[in-house]
């Protein structure tokens, strides 16, 4: 009986140790202000807007290209024919 309470004893001090070591770890992984200090958080916050409002420009350039190419399509007899063959009216 001693044996297993000595072994079930020890178990749960190498769970606790184990616990409180990766606790440490993950506590000095979430404080980035002090490897990497807070500027350089700024910068990638930037970096990351910046990128989203690249995506924006890209997606508001296509949508006016194709709005364009309509307009032109439209304007030309072929295009009118072959809108009025496709239209269900």
């Amino acid at each position: 009986m001693r044996k297993i309470f000595a072994g079930l004893m020890a178990v749960i001090l190498m769970g606790a140790a184990f616990g409180h070591v990766s606790l440490s770890q993950a506590a000095a992984a979430a404080d980035t202000t002090h490897e990497y200090g807070t500027e350089s958080i700024r910068s990638l916050e930037t970096a990351s807007r910046l990128r989203e409002l690249a995506l924006l420009i890209d997606y508001y350039d296509e949508v006016l290209t194709q709005s364009a190419r309509i307009t032109r399509l439209l304007k030309t007899k072929s295009g009118k024919n072959a809108i009025a063959r496709v239209s269900p009216n």
